[in-house]
């Protein structure tokens, strides 16, 4: 009995400890996974809530004024994130970079440096921000021109274990065919489209209007600082547009997206070029109620003929839309300049019929009087006496009197042989 109670003893401390062994791998497990977050998406840190607006990849660097940051470099990319930090902390704090994870062939590089950029609004250099206010900078990663499967960023300060995912082929891929059909479907199926170069739409704050759209080579800008230079590959697309907020507080602007028709695919352009000149762009602009703002957006599309271009402004939960090129309405609008032109062309033919018609008959009956003259009538005994009596004589008198004469030495008789004969010249 004793016996047995003593095995009964070992056993339940070794499910004991297989158990505490087991809840102890799970905590690892758990502790050790990271929470992932969207571009877009708000991730908060030990310190601060920090959001990844916008990321892109860009060969060279631009700063303030188009003037150059960062030059271009063979086998190298530039990679900005457009980051926003909010100190959600009772107290300032520093901002740290972060760490930047890059994937390529199954393996993972970190890159913990990020470019130094002196410029405002651009990289983080020990920056110190009071409680609940935000700072948005640009932060810069200099990467190989790589196709990387993965890239993720993971700010500093940050004991939750957050990462921000970037890029994710396999989910891009799948996301982007998605995507593509539904923008086809839309473009196709969708009246919201249906409004015109001069209309007003109304999106969830504003009233918005597309005065005119222009295409240029390059965009002048009246600020050479500010131009942008074309190339032979490419143009811009300037989209004149008004702004009304119509809600019931400031709001800021946004551009929107152009959706752009190649050979049976539509893109999708949701990046409009920076121009840092009034008038030009909606970066971070928030205007007021019932106040407007008219400016230029610029989108650079390729110079290939596209069959469609739709504009579809941003915080527009009813995706309304502006029909900005359609090459099917653009050919039948030539087709029907070309036609009344040719019928132009008939009714001026019309009018000079009956005037050429005239001319032409007095042409021709001129041509008759010359082609058909009056026959000359004459006899020619008549012709041989007189030729007697000029002291011609034998069968050849008629061209000896001619050679005599100056004239071709023939037996033809013509107006000027019966005046030299002295025969009155008769017609019938």
């Amino acid at each position: 009995m004793k016996k047995w109670k003593l095995v009964l003893g070992i056993s339940m401390l070794v499910l004991l400890v297989g158990c505490s062994e087991e809840n102890k791998n799970n905590k690892i497990e758990k502790d050790n996974q990271s929470i992932t977050y969207s571009v877009g998406e708000k991730a908060e840190t030990d310190n601060f809530d920090v959001t990844i607006n916008n990321v892109a990849f860009e060969n060279e660097i631009k700063g303030k004024n188009n003037l150059l940051i960062l030059p271009e470099e063979e086998g190298v990319q530039y990679l900005v994130l457009d980051t926003n930090f909010k100190n959600i902390s009772q107290e300032s704090k520093n901002i740290s970079e972060g760490t930047l994870i890059v994937k390529l062939n199954g393996k993972e590089y970190k890159f913990d440096k990020s470019e130094k950029i002196t410029e405002n609004g651009w990289g983080i250099f020990s920056e110190e921000i009071n409680p609940l206010l935000s700072k948005n900078t640009k932060i810069v990663y200099k990467l190989p021109k790589e196709n990387f499967e993965e890239i993720y960023y993971i700010p500093g300060g940050n004991s939750k274990k957050i990462k921000i995912n970037l890029v994710d082929k396999k989910e891009t891929e799948v996301s982007e065919n998605n995507s593509q059909e539904e923008i086809s479907k839309n473009i196709n199926v969708n009246p919201n489209y249906n409004n015109k170069i001069g209309d007003t739409i109304k999106t969830d704050y504003f009233d918005v209007t597309l005065n005119n759209v222009s295409y240029v080579n390059n965009v002048k800008t009246g600020n050479q600082f500010a131009d942008i230079p074309g190339d032979k590959d490419s143009l811009f697309v300037v989209l004149d547009i008004t702004f009304k907020n119509i809600s019931q507080e400031s709001r800021m602007l946004s551009e929107g997206d152009l959706l752009i028709t190649y050979n049976g695919k539509t893109y999708k352009f949701d990046k409009s070029e920076t121009i840092l000149a009034d008038g030009w762009g909606v970066l971070f602009e928030q205007i007021n109620p019932f106040v407007s703002k008219k400016t230029k957006i610029v989108y650079k599309i390729s110079k290939e003929i596209p069959e469609e271009i739709i504009y579809v402004p941003g915080r527009n939960s009813e995706k309304l839309g502006f029909i900005v090129y359609d090459k099917r309405e653009e050919e039948a609008k030539k087709l029907k300049e070309e036609k009344e032109l040719q019928e132009k062309q008939l009714e001026a033919l019309k009018e000079k019929e009956p005037k050429e018609e005239k001319e032409v008959s007095s042409k021709d009956s001129s041509k008759e009087e010359i082609v058909k003259p009056k026959k000359l009538v004459y006899s020619e005994d008549d012709v041989y006496t007189h030729l007697l009596w000029k002291g011609y004589r034998g069968e050849d008198s008629l061209e000896r009197f001619k050679r005599d004469h100056g004239l071709p030495a023939n037996r033809v008789v013509d107006e000027k042989v019966l005046k030299l004969l002295g025969i009155k010249v008769k017609y019938k």
